[in-house]
Formats: structure tokens, C-alpha cells, sequence
């Protein structure tokens, strides 16, 4: 397999990197918060949560808020429009699942499509960068093999990442995902073979994991 794709960078550094770009972006990252993991805004000297399975609220909620200001109204017949990312900053969401990106990627085809297009949630797409992580462990009730997904599904993010242990494998899925790496070159090396030939193994046994089928039909 070519791994031009792929680079690789220490886990340990990662949080350093996060750090990094908190005056680019709005970061939101995989946090336990009172035994529930959720997506929160990233804040420096915060872990991330890497081994979870999923989130009680679905991280779509920072694309697709349950509430939002959509416009104000000022003097006389003055409107004005909200519905942007705060701080004037890019999100980047970091460590979502698979499945999530997934259904994101549905989401773009609801508010972006031929008939009906949502210039709010556009706007907050365009501005998203979207960094997933590939599942090691899926819980026994997955079944996103049920809805043509898998663990490492690429579809709806920029970029993916793989937990290899010490060290993240990423492989970046489109020119948004390869430029974000590029503009981060020096905190990543070139993948070896025996790093994607790693990766390729945990894939093929947390496939075998998934168990559970839903008929959809």
C-alpha cells in the first residue's frame, strides 16, 4: 500500500499542537465531564479522551446547534444577520468517531442540496475542519457496518487518525485535510510501512468486532 498519504506524529504531542492553534481555531475535542464524554472546547492543559467508545450528544450539535441566534433586528427595518462561528475563529473538531462524520456528511446533503440550502450551517461547514478517529475498540452494539460504515470510514472528514499507541497515524482524505497537515509539517515524519501495516491489523480486527446488524430496509 503507498503511505504517501500518511504521516505520523507522538501522541504525547498532540496536546501541544492543539495548543498551537487556539488563536486559529475554535477546538473542540472528546473531554470526560462527569463521567460522560462530550465534545468540549478545547482548553491548554486538558486531556483528551482517546479510548472512548461515543458521546451521549452527538458533536454534530457544534455544526448543527440545538439553539441559535439566526438574526437580530435593529432601528427602523435594520437586520442583522448572526449565525457565525464565534470569535470570527474556524472550528476545528478533533477526534470525532467515524459514524459521527458520517452523519454529518448527511447533514451536508439535507442543508446544502439542490433544493434547500441553509447559508448558516454552510457557512459553519466551510469553516470546519474535521480531524476523525478511526475505532480500535467498537462497542458490542455498533452496527455502522449496517449503514455501509466501518471503523475507519472516511467520509464526511479532512483528515483521520489512527491510535497506533505511542504514536497517531494520519492519513489525510482531501486537499482541506492535506493542506491542514502541510501547514502542520513540522510536528509530523513520514510513515514508515510497518506503521500503515499496523494500522491495516487493528482495522481488520475491530472490523471483526462489529457484530450487531440493523435491517434498514
Amino acid at each position: 500500500m503507498e503511505n504517501v498519504k500518511f504521516k505520523i506524529i507522538k501522541k504525547k504531542d498532540i496536546l501541544n499542537l492543539l495548543k498551537s492553534l487556539t488563536k486559529e481555531y475554535n477546538i473542540f475535542v472528546p473531554v470526560e465531564e462527569n463521567g460522560d464524554i462530550r465534545f468540549s472546547e478545547f482548553k491548554s492543559g486538558q486531556d483528551i479522551s482517546w479510548d472512548y467508545r461515543n458521546t451521549k450528544i452527538s458533536p454534530k450539535e457544534i455544526l448543527f446547534p440545538q439553539t441559535e441566534t439566526l438574526f437580530s433586528f435593529g432601528p427602523g427595518a435594520e437586520v442583522k444577520p448572526e449565525g457565525s462561528a464565534p470569535g470570527g475563529k474556524d472550528y476545528l473538531i478533533f477526534g470525532i468517531r467515524p459514524c459521527d462524520t458520517q452523519a454529518i456528511s448527511l447533514l451536508d446533503k439535507v442543508f446544502g442540496g439542490d433544493d434547500f440550502q441553509d447559508p448558516y450551517y454552510l457557512k459553519r461547514r466551510k469553516e470546519t475542519t474535521i480531524v476523525s478517529l478511526a475505532c480500535n475498540k467498537p462497542q458490542i452494539t455498533c452496527f455502522c457496518t449496517s449503514l455501509k460504515g466501518k471503523p475507519d470510514n472516511e467520509e464526511g472528514a479532512d483528515i483521520i487518525l489512527f491510535d497506533l499507541g505511542e504514536d497517531i497515524l494520519a492519513r489525510t482524505v482531501n486537499k482541506k485535510g492535506g493542506k491542514f497537515i502541510e501547514k502542520l509539517s513540522s510536528w509530523f515524519k513520514e510513515a514508515k510501512e510497518s506503521d500503515v501495516a499496523k494500522k491495516d491489523k487493528l482495522m481488520d480486527l475491530s472490523l471483526k468486532k462489529i457484530r450487531s446488524q440493523v435491517d434498514i430496509r
